[in-house]
C-alpha cells in the first residue's frame, strides 16, 4: 500500500524535535557571544597610516628685532647655562624614592613653587642618549660629539593647554659626583605674520595638548599634540628675546620649524586610528638593526582596556633627524611601518631597552591611594606602575616602583638605567632606576640599584604640586601617599577565564541533554526518507518485530503513530 505522506517520517512533525535538540547547545553559546570579550592586542595594518611634512619655516633664519641672539645647543650649554642656569635641588628624603634608584634631582623650590601656582606641570622626558646618532655624523650636521652628553630636556604643559616649554638639564644623568646640574627654561613658540610687509610676530604655543610626548634626535625636537599631530623644533635656532616683549615674559624661545600631520584631507587617521592621540612619543631603537636607523612610536592616552592602546612606529632618515619621508603627488609623506593595539591602558611613558629588548611602560595606578574603588583615570598621588613587555609576549608588571605621578619614561643605553618625570607634590623632579632590577629575575649582585630596604642619599625634590587635569591624563590629584598600588588592567584575562567557564557549561548542558534524548529515542529510530513511490507492505508483529520483504518497512510506535525505515525497527 501507499503511505499517506502525512504518516511518513518526513513530516513536520519530527522536524521541530531535531531542532529543539540543537537549543541546549545553542543559547549558551549565544549567550557566551555576548560575554566574550574583544581581543585587543594585535598587530594592526600600517600602510594607511601616513603624515605629511610641512616645510621649514623660513622666517626662523630671519628672526626679527626683539631676537638679542641666536644660539645652537652645544652653545647654549656652553655660554648660557654653565655660568648662568639655575642649579637643581637636593634633599635626603629617600622614602619618595622609587625602588632601584640610581640618581636623580628635583628643581629649585622658589622657582617650583612659582611654576606650580602659574599652573606649570612636567610631562616628557628625552636624553642624550636618545639625541646621539649611530653613525659618526648625519645628513644633517649633527656629529654626535659630546658637547651635550649627560644632557636632558623635559617638556612641560601649562594648564589649560596655554602654553608649552621645555627645561634643558645639563650633566643630567652624568654618574660623576663633581658633575655640577644646571638648568633653564625655555619657551616654544609659533610664528607668523598679518602680512608679508608685516613685523614677525612671535606667540605662545596656545592650545597644543602635549600629553608625555618628548623625542630628541640628532638637532630636532618632538612634541605631541593630541589628534593634530606632531610639533617639530629645531634645536640649532634657540632665541635669546627681549623679556618684557616675549610670550610668557621669556628670556629664551625654541620657534615650532615645522610639524606633521595625517595626509587625509580632515587630516585624521582612518579608523581604527581616526580617534589617535599623540599623547606619548619615544625614540624606539627596536628597528636599528633591520632598518638601520631608529623609529619614532606614537601611542595614546586611553584608560578603557576595551579599546586598548594604539601604538604606531614612523622611521627616522638613516643618519638624520627628520622622519623618513618619500614625494607623493608634490608632497612629502612618512609612512608608518609597524602598528600595534595592546591591553595595556593608562600608559604615561614607554622607552625600549636594547639590552632587555623589550619595552618598559610606565602606567599611572587605577586605584585611590586611601581607597580600594577603581579610578579609570587613575591617580597621581600613588606610585606609578612599571611593566615589561614585548609584542607577542608576556607582560611582566612591577606594582608601585616608579616616581609618584610618573610622567615621561627614556632609557639611557651606556648605564641601563630608566629615568623617569615625577609630577606630584614631594615627587616633581627627574630620577633614574637601574632597569635591571626590573629585568626576569631581577637585579644581579654586582647591580648598582638600591632596594626596597636600602636607599642611598640621594638628590631629590623639595616642591609642592597642583591639581590638573588634560585629555592626555596629565591629571594630579591632592590625596595623600599611602604607597598602594595596582597591576596592569587584566581585563581580558578575567574575561578570557569567564569564556572559558561558560564554554564549560555549555558543553556540560548540551551533553547532558543529547544522552537524555538518546536513551528516550533509543526505541524510537527515525529515519527521514524519500520515499519515492516505494509500496509498503503492512505486516503483522511477529514476536514484536516486523520483517520487510522489500525495501521500507512500516512501524507502529505507541499512541499509533506510523514510522518509515529501510530497516527492521523494534517496536515498543
Amino acid at each position: 500500500m501507499q503511505i499517506p505522506f502525512n504518516m511518513r517520517s518526513s513530516t513536520p512533525h519530527h522536524l521541530p524535535s531535531s531542532f529543539r535538540s540543537c537549543l541546549p547547545l545553542t543559547l549558551p553559546l549565544l549567550l557566551l557571544s555576548l560575554f566574550t570579550p574583544p581581543t585587543v592586542s594585535e598587530a594592526l595594518p600600517s600602510s594607511s597610516l601616513k603624515l605629511r611634512e610641512t616645510g621649514y619655516n623660513p622666517s626662523i633664519t630671519s628672526p626679527p628685532p626683539i631676537v638679542l641672539s641666536v644660539y645652537n645647543l652645544p652653545e647654549f650649554l656652553r655660554f648660557i647655562l654653565a655660568p648662568s642656569g639655575t642649579p637643581v635641588a637636593s634633599n635626603n628624603d629617600a622614602e619618595m624614592l622609587p625602588k632601584h634608584y640610581t640618581r636623580g634631582f628635583g628643581w629649585n623650590k622658589e622657582e617650583d613653587q612659582k611654576d606650580a601656582d602659574a599652573g606649570w606641570v612636567p610631562a616628557g622626558l628625552a636624553t642624550w642618549e636618545d639625541a646621539s646618532p649611530t653613525v659618526s655624523e648625519g645628513e644633517d650636521g649633527w656629529k654626535g660629539d659630546d658637547s651635550a652628553k649627560d644632557t636632558a630636556i623635559v617638556s612641560w604643559r601649562q594648564e589649560n593647554n596655554a602654553g608649552v616649554r621645555i627645561t634643558i638639564i645639563g650633566n643630567a644623568t652624568s654618574t660623576s659626583k663633581s658633575a655640577v646640574k644646571k638648568y633653564a627654561h625655555i619657551y616654544l613658540v609659533s610664528l607668523s605674520r598679518s602680512s608679508e610687509e608685516s613685523e614677525l610676530e612671535i606667540h605662545p604655543l596656545g592650545g597644543v595638548d602635549p600629553g608625555t610626548s618628548l623625542v630628541w634626535h640628532h638637532n630636532w625636537l618632538y612634541v605631541g599634540n593630541d589628534t593634530t599631530g606632531i610639533l617639530a623644533f629645531d634645536l640649532s635656532h634657540i632665541w635669546k628675546v627681549n623679556p618684557s616683549s616675549s610670550p610668557h615674559n621669556a628670556t629664551y624661545v625654541l620657534p615650532q620649524a615645522r610639524s606633521y600631520v595625517p595626509s587625509t584631507n580632515d587630516k585624521r587617521f582612518l579608523q581604527p586610528f581616526q580617534e589617535f592621540k599623540f599623547s606619548f612619543l619615544t625614540l624606539d631603537r627596536s628597528t636599528e638593526v633591520a632598518d638601520g636607523s631608529p623609529s619614532m612610536l606614537a601611542g595614546d592616552w586611553e584608560t578603557s582596556a576595551a579599546r586598548g592602546t594604539y601604538m604606531i612606529k614612523w622611521p627616522f632618515t638613516p643618519g638624520g633627524g627628520r622622519l623618513k619621508t618619500v614625494m607623493t603627488d608634490g608632497l612629502l609623506i612618512a609612512t608608518a611601518t609597524w602598528a600595534w593595539r595592546m591591553d595595556i591602558v593608562r600608559v604615561r611613558g614607554i622607552a625600549y631597552s636594547p639590552v632587555q629588548k623589550k619595552y618598559f611602560i610606565a602606567q599611572k595606578p587605577q586605584r585611590d591611594a586611601n581607597s580600594t574603588e577603581e579610578r579609570p583615570a587613575g591617580d597621581f598621588n600613588v606610585s606609578g606602575d612599571l611593566i615589561s613587555w614585548a609584542p607577542d609576549s608576556d607582560e611582566d608588571s612591577h606594582d608601585g616602583v616608579l616616581a609618584r605621578g610618573v610622567a615621561g619614561l627614556a632609557y639611557v643605553r651606556n648605564q641601563d638605567e630608566l629615568w623617569m618625570v615625577g609630577t606630584s607634590e614631594g615627587a616633581r623632579g627627574v630620577v633614574g632606576v637601574d632597569a635591571e632590577g626590573y629585568a626576569p629575575g631581577g637585579p644581579s649582585p654586582s647591580s648598582t640599584g638600591t632596594t626596597e630596604t636600602s636607599r642611598p642619599t640621594v638628590t631629590q625634590v623639595e616642591t609642592t604640586s597642583q591639581t590638573s587635569t588634560s585629555s592626555s591624563g596629565a591629571s594630579a590629584d591632592s590625596d595623600s601617599d599611602s604607597g598602594s598600588s595596582s597591576r596592569v588592567n587584566k581585563s581580558a584575562i578575567a574575561g578570557g577565564v569567564i569564556a572559558g567557564g561558560m564554554v564549560a557549561i555549555a558543553i556540560c548542558i548540551a551533553a547532558f541533554f543529547f544522552c537524555r534524548r538518546h536513551r528516550r529515542n533509543r526505541g524510537e529510530r527515525r529515519i527521514n526518507l524519500e520515499l519515492e513511490a516505494t509500496e509498503v507492505i503492512e505486516a503483522g508483529y511477529t514476536g514484536g518485530h516486523l520483517s520487510p520483504k522489500k525495501g521500507a518497512v512500516l512501524v507502529e510506535l505507541p499512541g499509533g503513530r506510523l514510522a518509515a525505515g529501510t530497516e527492521p525497527v523494534e517496536a515498543k
